[in-house]
């Protein structure tokens, strides 16, 4: 009926009645299922009809109720994203100045693979890295992998290497990085 009414006067849809047994008809309905449909309509305001259901009018509240509906049904498909093993994405929409931080557990494998890639990627790295920078890197690098050797590594000590290690690669850029590093770059 919305849709219909709407076809029929865009400006005015308020204005516009039509008889019951149209409508349940057009929708497929016998009489006594659009009895009941329409009589759920007025009686949650959004219909309104004359004595013995004559006709009917969609209220304001009905075009409301239905435009929300139109809204919900337009909403933004999902987006699927595949960044590959332990990459780490944010996605937003909507907002301004905003700031994110990752915080990446300390788990041994992974940082054991975080070393092994920086080695295997380090002369490709240090064409983006001063002198001491890739001097520090690799220092950190070593620093990294003793720690990890321990019986029982010191988390928070992880941590800040790790942070360390990525302070350095930020000079780095973000392809560079993406082709030599799929494991992940600890930001905190």
């Amino acid at each position: 009926m919305y849709v219909n009414v709407i076809d029929y006067n865009p400006s005015g849809p308020l204005s516009v009645t039509t008889k019951p047994f149209e409508f349940g008809e057009h929708n497929g309905f016998d009489w006594d299922t659009t009895k009941r449909i329409l009589s759920e309509l007025v009686n949650e305001g959004y219909l309104t009809s004359t004595l013995g259901m004559g006709q009917i009018m969609i209220t304001a509240e009905g075009i409301n109720y239905l435009r929300q509906i139109e809204g919900l049904n337009q909403a933004a498909a999902p987006i699927h994203i595949n960044a590959g093993n332990y990459s780490n994405i944010q996605v937003q929409q909507n907002t301004v100045d905003s700031t994110q931080q990752i915080d990446i557990s300390s788990d041994p494998e992974k940082l054991t693979q975080f070393i092994t890639e920086i080695r295997n990627g380090m002369e490709e790295l240090k064409k983006y890295l001063s002198e001491d920078d890739a001097d520090h890197l690799a220092l950190e690098t070593n620093y990294l992998e003793s720690n990890l050797k321990r019986k029982s590594p010191d988390q928070s000590l992880l941590k800040s290497v790790t942070k360390n290690i990525g302070d350095i690669l930020k000079s780095v850029p973000a392809n560079v990085i993406a082709n030599v590093l799929t494991t992940f770059i600890p930001l905190k």
